[in-house]
């Protein structure tokens, strides 16, 4: 029988969800599968018992202690669970989770993941093992000689955008639609400064394809912003080149 229960919620919610298990659990957002932060935020999904081994055994390959999984574990079993375990059965959960047999984190194949499961939308769904081989990313573009030509902000909105596509499951050669709020959570950029960062992420050649979302004010489903990843870095000399342009159509734009 297959426990899965797809979670129908906004990805934006998702987001905001992994946000927080990070900073309650004081471990990179990246670490932190949405099913995960689910749990965190929602509570048992799949049995009290089973639900509280499995949260200890995957903050165990977060490299978390004993005694910072306890703390952990009994914050979440006093406020998220209507009827909290004894503080044994917390204290047994994280000593097996720690035994020398586990030495993997949960599967996603697991009863207690499934029935938090989001399906496509989950930065281990299916494509995480494209991304480790793409060229464009944020690894790919410090090993080349391309670094000094992109300012730290920019920096910052790429490596954002590629983080959410990991997130939200896409392939590196995929469409990527997102919203400039997405990109916000994940890099702190205001949404209302990232227009022309995209512009520019385009003329640099790290993005192609990008269209902007549409003004929509009375649309119930708006339209959101995407883009694509290239299939190969740029050269220094088209960097240069689509900056220069970027720079003229901008001046012309002016007034």
């Amino acid at each position: 029988m297959d426990a899965r229960t797809t979670y129908k919620i906004e990805f934006e919610e998702v987001l905001d969800a992994i946000t927080q298990a990070a900073e309650e659990w004081s471990v990179e957002a990246s670490l932190v599968r949405p099913c995960w932060a689910l749990i965190n935020r929602d509570g048992e999904v799949s049995g009290r018992a089973d639900t509280a081994f499995n949260c200890a055994l995957m903050l165990r390959h977060c490299d978390k202690d004993q005694e910072e999984v306890r703390t952990i574990l009994y914050r979440w079993n006093a406020e998220r669970l209507a009827a909290p375990l004894p503080a044994s059965k917390i204290r047994s959960s994280v000593r097996n989770a720690f035994k020398e047999r586990y030495v993997r984190p949960p599967s996603c194949k697991h009863p207690v993941l499934k029935a938090a499961c989001i399906g496509d939308d989950c930065l281990t769904f299916k494509t995480a093992g494209l991304w480790a081989s793409a060229p464009v990313t944020p690894t790919g573009v410090m090993a080349s000689t391309l670094l000094p030509y992109i300012n730290p902000l920019e920096w910052k909105a790429f490596c954002a955008l590629v983080e959410l596509s990991k997130r939200k499951g896409r392939r590196p050669d995929g469409r990527l639609h997102f919203t400039y709020r997405e990109v916000e959570r994940i890099s702190g950029i205001r949404h209302q400064d990232q227009w022309r960062l995209w512009e520019r992420l385009e003329a640099l050649g790290l993005i192609e394809d990008f269209k902007p979302s549409p003004p929509q004010p009375k649309v119930k489903h708006r339209q959101v912003s995407s883009c694509r990843f290239p299939k190969q870095l740029p050269s220094a000399e088209s960097m240069k080149a689509g900056l220069t342009q970027c720079k003229e159509l901008r001046s012309k734009r002016t007034p």
